[in-house]
């Protein structure tokens, strides 16, 4: 079990202030095997005020819309857990920003296909480590398939290729230029796929990240 990690949210992931104490997963990774071993935790989340927007209007390419999660859900709670016990870290995250929607699965994936597929928006630091600091897509498909989708430079912006970066496979941890940690694996350009016709994002939602 290690220390008290968790989240501080501040800027446009701020609304409200709270305390929050939950139990991090355990062992979450997503589709296809990309990113770490997750590690069993415990996270408290706190929140600052903000009057940033706290959701996006349903339009192309983000056909229900997106939203910022209320401080203290579930909704918010989750990716903050998984980027914490998937990349085996202890300490806050400072978020600047968080985003929450749903689409269909990626057409290439053929079986098993979700109804829908849950995606979150992370952007945010180590508290204390400023050098640990980047932009997180993380799904949630079922139970059994979730976890820390791909990962992107904190000082990137929308999505973008070669920006956004997955990972898939096992092999010894290694640190990434630009991104926060280590990474285990084959590295490829998530935005497109790994053989290049395979995108990471579905077209539903890929607007979903526009203005982040």
């Amino acid at each position: 079990m290690g220390n008290r990690p968790g989240v501080r949210r501040t800027g446009a992931a701020a609304l409200g202030a709270l305390l929050l104490a939950a139990t991090v997963l355990a062992g979450c990774s997503s589709d296809g095997g990309d990113g770490a071993t997750a590690t069993t935790t415990t996270t408290t989340t706190t929140a600052t005020t903000s009057t940033a927007p706290a959701q996006g209007e349903p339009g192309p390419g983000c056909e229900q819309g997106w939203t910022t999660p209320e401080p203290g859900s579930e909704q918010a709670a989750f990716p903050i857990e998984v980027i914490l016990g998937q990349m085996g870290v202890d300490g806050e995250l400072d978020v600047v920003d968080e985003r929450a929607f749903t689409g269909p699965e990626v057409p290439w994936i053929l079986e098993p296909r979700p109804d829908h597929v849950d995606w979150w928006y992370v952007k945010a630091t180590l508290a204390g480590d400023p050098a640990f600091a980047g932009r997180w897509l993380v799904s949630r498909r079922d139970a059994d398939r979730q976890g820390i989708d791909a990962v992107a430079p904190f000082d990137s912006r929308g999505y973008a290729s070669p920006d956004w970066r997955a990972f898939e496979g096992e092999g010894a941890p290694r640190p990434i230029d630009g991104l926060p940690g280590e990474w285990p694996g084959l590295e490829y350009d998530f935005v497109v796929g790994d053989s290049g016709s395979q995108p990471g994002l579905p077209d539903e939602v890929v607007a979903c990240l526009d203005g982040t």
